[in-house]
Parts: structure tokens; C-alpha cells; sequence
């Protein structure tokens, strides 16, 4: 049965009983929904201001500052941990070392020196002494199986003749030559 049809007819007197039953069910119905909402609506009631700060408050240290002090506590424990990983490891690399920069720059000039012998170098040096030491640097080398076997590696920068320059790698544990690089002066 349709409402519109049923409720025309019980307004202009010419309903049915059936349809004069059928319109009174659903207008209870439709009381009975209405009153349901009332009793479920919420009551809101503008909150003062003290109200407002406190929830801005929890709302700050529950979202905000407790996440974010457990961020920054893990990154200080791992950085804690990383240092002292990395740390150790330059400790003993320290240890091994047996020649220093000085050390490592004589066996670089006395290298290249060689270099110029053997015919790979072309320059006029008549000594090892006739080569420039413009810069010697140590880089460390982390050997993440065996930190004590961590180690430092000295890098020398030779000058001759004003136009080339040698990069000549030196292991610092042993005085050994890793690698000669002969490019122009920068």
C-alpha cells in the first residue's frame, strides 16, 4: 500500500478503514522515531576557558611531545650506539698505526721518485727531495666484520714541475703503497 495514496485519502474523508489503520501505524512509527531522537541528541554546552586549555594541553603531551621525546630518546640511544661502535673502532685503528703523516710523506716522495725511475713519471727529479709534499690527509677505514681491524690510510699530495701533481695512497700500518694517481695541477 503507498502512504502518499493512503494519506491523501484519510485527509479528503474517503479512506479506507485498511488505509485509515495503515496511516495511523505510520505516523506512530514515525512519533516513536522522532522521540527515539530527542532522547539520544546530545546536549552541548559551549565550553569555558580553562575546559579549552586543559584539552589543549593533553591533546599537546599525548600527540605532540610524548612521540616526540620517544623519537628523539631512540635517536640518542642509536647514536649512542653507533658512537661507541665507531669509537672503538678509531681506537684501534689508532693503534696500528706505524707511520705517520711525516713517515708517510717520505715513502710517497721516495715512490714517486721511483715512479720517475721506472719511466712512469716523467718529470727531471734527480731525488726523491726534488718532489713537494702539498698535503698529506688520513682517512680512516672501518672494517664492519673485525672493528679491531679497523685501520688509517695516509693520502699524500706530491708537486713537480708546476704543472702535475702525484695522489699516492700509503697504509699507514705497514708503509705500503695502495695506489699512485699522477694528474695535472689543479
Amino acid at each position: 500500500m503507498n502512504f502518499e495514496d493512503a494519506f491523501n485519502n484519510y485527509k479528503n474523508g474517503t479512506a479506507t478503514e485498511e488505509e485509515k489503520a495503515y496511516v495511523k501505524e505510520q505516523i506512530g512509527l514515525a512519533n516513536a522515531l522522532l522521540d527515539g531522537d530527542e532522547k539520544r541528541g546530545a546536549s552541548f554546552v559551549e565550553a569555558d576557558a580553562e575546559t579549552v586549555k586543559k584539552a589543549k594541553k593533553k591533546f599537546k603531551w599525548q600527540y605532540v611531545v610524548v612521540p616526540l621525546c620517544a623519537f628523539v630518546g631512540t635517536l640518542m640511544v642509536i647514536a649512542a650506539i653507533l658512537g661507541g661502535v665507531f669509537g672503538s673502532a678509531a681506537s684501534y685503528a689508532k693503534k696500528q698505526i706505524m707511520f705517520d703523516r711525516a713517515a708517510c710523506s717520505e715513502i710517497a716522495k721516495a715512490e714517486a721518485f721511483r715512479y720517475q725511475q721506472d719511466g712512469k713519471l716523467a718529470t727531471t727529479a734527480q731525488s726523491a727531495d726534488d718532489f713537494v709534499v702539498k698535503d698529506t690527509d688520513a682517512e680512516f677505514n672501518y672494517n664492519s666484520h673485525d672493528i679491531t681491524t679497523s685501520y688509517y690510510t695516509c693520502y699524500v699530495k706530491l708537486y713537480f714541475e708546476d704543472e702535475k701533481a702525484a695522489y699516492i695512497e700509503v697504509d699507514t700500518r705497514t708503509g705500503e703503497v695502495k695506489r699512485v694517481v699522477v694528474k695535472k695541477n689543479d
